[in-house]
């Protein structure tokens, strides 16, 4: 497989393709297929699967957690995150600060490409 396959398989599986989730339907298939995202994207990248970019169907001016609060389109996304996490479809972690290093070490570990 080349990068440029590769990249392409990411896009589509972590639905940046253009093919945002609007269901709950939608969103349990995504987590199914992906088994692990985070909410926002994290500053450095992190080469893992978020859910507002599968929610928004691209990786483009995405808010992060900072910017959140004045991007409606976070305000849907958490709706549908808020749906999973009360059917336990979905569970919350908060992987980052203080255990940085050990979760960095734990995503490597799963086979994610940690930057930064």
């Amino acid at each position: 497989m080349t990068e440029q396959e590769l990249q392409q398989l990411r896009r589509e599986r972590w639905r940046l393709d253009g093919k945002p989730i609007r269901t709950i339907e939608q969103a349990r298939a995504f987590l199914d297929e992906v088994g692990f995202c985070l909410m926002y994207p994290k500053r450095p990248a992190l080469l893992v699967p978020t859910f507002i970019g599968a929610f928004v169907g691209s990786e483009d001016r995405l808010p992060g957690w900072q910017h959140a609060f004045k991007d409606p389109r976070a305000a849907e996304a958490t709706e549908l995150m808020v749906r999973l996490l009360r059917e336990r479809t979905a569970f919350e972690a908060n992987l980052f600060k203080p255990y940085q290093d050990r979760y960095d070490r734990a995503l490597r570990q799963a086979g994610f490409s940690v930057t930064g």
